[in-house]
């Protein structure tokens, strides 16, 4: 189950970040973290840890999550075909993006690289 808690996952992801000693935090560094407590109804995948460790003059931040072990809804991330999505699924995609919508924030969407939108 997805961010709920409620069952111990099978597996894990780990997702590192890197930057120069003394330079961690920000909205790379915490972003994770703080949307876990912003929107503690969202359906995402549970966070289990965060760890930091500095070396060799970086600091380095460990995410470990859990993973998602469901069926991939398209292996390109560019849509080529109709989906055929259960009513459920709607009703999860609508609830999660009201609680994301009705929450304040005071940060800004960062630019794609190239300029992409």
């Amino acid at each position: 189950m997805l961010g709920d808690g409620s069952t111990r996952p099978s597996r894990t992801e780990a997702t590192p970040l890197a930057v120069p000693a003394g330079r961690p935090g920000g909205k790379c560094w915490e972003g994770t973290e703080r949307a876990v407590a912003a929107f503690p109804g969202v359906r995402v995948p549970a966070l289990h840890a965060l760890r930091d460790r500095t070396c060799d003059g970086r600091t380095y931040q460990a995410e470990l999550s859990a993973f998602v072990d469901e069926p991939l809804l398209s292996p390109d991330p560019v849509l080529r075909d109709e989906l055929d999505l259960p009513g459920a699924w709607f009703a999860t995609i609508r609830t999660n993006l009201a609680a994301i919508a009705a929450t304040p924030t005071d940060r800004a969407a960062m630019p794609l690289p190239g300029g992409r939108r």
